[in-house]
């Protein structure tokens, strides 16, 4: 009994943790490819604890820490042709190596590349539908945002609210959400989802964002 309690507090601080991360991340990092850097870590962490006991976490380890390496040196240090390259072959393997695909796609989006984005989230596979799969979701909704088609990335981020995933914070979604309307001329539909963003998360950053749309709106 008291080593299922201390394990579930042992969960419930790695929780906190990741919560806090993904907040100090929305607040003080702008740009979506250092945001997903920030948060893939913490859920390391979390994920971590929760398969400390599979023989292959090691090596898991390991090729996470050879994306995020691979990954934080684009556009930085001369010709990334080898880097992208690696990431595309590790993108393509199963289970942790996904993320290089979200590293690259995230990395084409902040570079204009869109065509490649798309390319490379078109690639990411359909299952398992965990948190891997749910952020390529609102990158390919992204994408659509920034090409001006409004109603397709509305489509796909109000199929990632209702479907309602275990352990992916909603509050960027339903942000995006009310984006997305308001680009529509929906105001009032975008005003709904500013305020369900207010009452869901009120301590998320981008509720005070939407505030600030509501006000304006009305």
């Amino acid at each position: 009994m008291k080593r299922r309690e201390r394990r579930k507090l042992k969960e419930d601080e790695l929780v906190s943790t990741l919560t806090k991360l993904t907040r100090f991340a929305r607040k003080h990092q702008k740009e979506m490819y250092f945001f997903i850097v920030i948060i893939i870590i913490a859920l390391l962490i979390f994920s971590g604890y929760s398969y400390y006991k599979n023989v292959n976490y090691k090596k898991k380890s390991e090729i996470v820490k050879q994306i995020i390496e691979l990954s934080s040196n684009l556009g930085k240090q001369g010709n990334d042709t080898y880097r992208i390259k690696r990431l595309e072959e590790l993108a393509s393997n199963k289970g942790i190596s996904r993320i290089a695909g979200i590293f690259l796609a995230s990395y084409y989006i902040e570079k204009g590349e869109l065509d490649k984005a798309e390319k490379q989230l078109e690639k990411f596979p359909k299952k398992p539908k965990d948190f891997f799969y749910y952020q390529t979701q609102v990158l390919k909704s992204e994408v659509y945002f920034i090409r001006g088609k409004h109603e397709k990335a509305v489509n796909i981020l109000l199929k990632i609210e209702e479907e309602k995933p275990k352990d992916f914070i909603l509050d960027y979604v339903l942000y995006k959400i009310g984006q997305c309307y308001e680009k529509m001329g929906k105001s009032n539909d975008a005003i709904t989802y500013y305020q369900k963003l207010q009452n869901d998360y009120p301590q998320s950053f981008y509720a005070l964002n939407a505030s600030q749309k509501i006000r304006y709106l009305k």
